[in-house]
C-alpha cells in the first residue's frame, strides 16, 4: 500500500504524557490572554467523561463519551442537552466525524480510564453511521462494519479525495485504519513507530486531522 500524497497534516498525540486538571474561568481567561470572561454553558454530572465532538450545520454539538456508549446533542441556542443515542453492547463512543451533510460516522467500542492508564478491549470496536436528516432528534443508526483486528479506535477524519472513506486512529495498535463507509471494507492505511504507545503512556496516536490520497 503506497501513500502517494500527504496533502495536509496529521495531528496526533504520541509519546506525550498528559495531565488532566480543572481550571477556573479566571485561569482559562488568563491562559487565553484575554480579559473576556469565560462562562459555563452547561454542567453534566461528574460521571460523564467526554471524548470527542462534532458540529452540525444548525450549530448543535454531538458529544461522544468514553465511560458510556452515548452520543449527546447539545443545543447552544436553548442551552439544553439530550441523549441522542446509546450504542448496544458497548461501553464507549470515541471518534466522530461528519461524512455527508448531517450524516456522522462514529467509532464505538470498549475503553476505560484516561491518560497513562487508559485501557482498550481489543476486538470490541466497530464503526457506525448516524443519519440526522429526518428533521428530528432521533437518528437513523446503522452499523457499517466491525473491525475485530482493531485494538483501540480513537480519533477520526474524512478524506477530501473520497467521500466514501474515513481514517481512524488506533491508539493501542499504533496504526491508522482506512474504512469505506459505503461498502464496509477496511484496511490498514498507515503504520509508523511514532504512532505507537510507550512504557510511560499507554496510548499512541490519538486525534487525526488531514487529507491523504491513498493508493492500493
Amino acid at each position: 500500500m503506497l501513500v502517494s500524497h500527504f496533502l495536509a497534516h496529521l495531528a496526533f498525540l504520541s509519546n506525550v504524557l498528559l495531565a488532566a486538571a480543572v481550571f477556573s474561568s479566571e485561569e482559562i481567561s488568563s491562559a487565553l490572554g484575554t480579559s473576556s470572561p469565560v462562562s459555563l454553558l452547561y454542567q453534566f454530572n461528574e460521571t460523564t467523561m467526554f471524548e470527542n465532538l462534532a458540529a452540525r450545520s444548525n450549530g448543535h454539538l454531538l458529544l461522544t463519551t468514553i465511560k458510556q456508549a452515548h452520543v449527546y446533542s447539545y443545543d447552544p441556542h436553548r442551552n439544553v442537552t439530550s441523549l441522542l443515542y446509546t450504542f448496544p453492547k458497548s461501553a464507549s463512543t470515541l471518534g466522530i466525524v461528519e461524512a455527508a451533510p448531517d450524516v456522522f460516522i462514529v467509532a464505538v467500542g470498549n475503553w476505560s480510564g484516561r491518560g497513562p492508564v487508559a485501557k482498550a478491549v481489543p476486538g470490541s470496536f466497530s464503526v457506525w453511521s448516524m443519519d440526522l436528516n429526518n428533521n428530528t432528534e432521533q437518528p437513523i443508526v446503522s452499523k457499517i462494519t466491525g473491525i475485530p483486528e482493531a485494538e483501540g479506535l480513537n480519533g477520526m477524519t474524512t478524506i477530501k479525495e473520497s467521500s466514501d472513506l474515513v481514517l481512524i486512529a488506533d491508539s493501542w495498535l499504533g496504526t491508522i485504519w482506512r474504512v469505506n463507509i459505503k461498502s464496509g471494507n477496511y484496511s490498514k492505511a498507515i503504520e509508523h513507530v511514532l504512532f505507537t504507545n510507550t512504557s510511560d503512556f499507554s496510548i499512541g496516536i490519538n486525534g487525526i486531522l488531514g487529507s491523504i490520497l491513498l493508493e492500493s
